[in-house]
């Protein structure tokens, strides 16, 4: 699957989803995205990985690198990535699930995100 990226602006969740394969050739267009959804200080960020079917260490760098400044300042922040699959796998084992949520809709990360304290 080809690597896309698109967001989306609702009332309270600014969600990035990224498809496809995630990796060293793409990382400075889904930063660029990330970086401009995390800036957003009214709402809180869901990146979306649902349709995502390869992430490397580059691009799991490049979602948290994107989301410290969110984490940092007390904003929200949570991921969306089905239980089991071969993304979430790679989250768990570089140990993003300790500092960020991964749950396996953009439904729940948005709830998450929106609740989360």
């Amino acid at each position: 699957m080809t690597f896309a990226v698109t967001e989306e602006v609702r009332e309270d969740v600014h969600v990035v989803s990224i498809s496809g394969e995630f990796d060293l050739a793409d990382a400075p267009t889904a930063q660029r995205v990330l970086e401009g959804a995390a800036s957003d200080r009214n709402r809180s960020l869901v990146v979306d990985l649902t349709e995502c079917d390869f992430i490397d260490s580059t691009g799991i760098a490049v979602i948290v690198g994107a989301c410290r400044p969110l984490q940092n300042g007390q904003a929200k922040v949570a991921i969306a990535c089905p239980n089991g699959s071969t993304v979430d796998k790679a989250l768990r084992l570089t140990g993003v699930d300790l500092s960020i949520a991964i749950v396996p809709t953009v439904e729940e990360a948005a709830q998450v995100a929106v609740t989360e304290d």
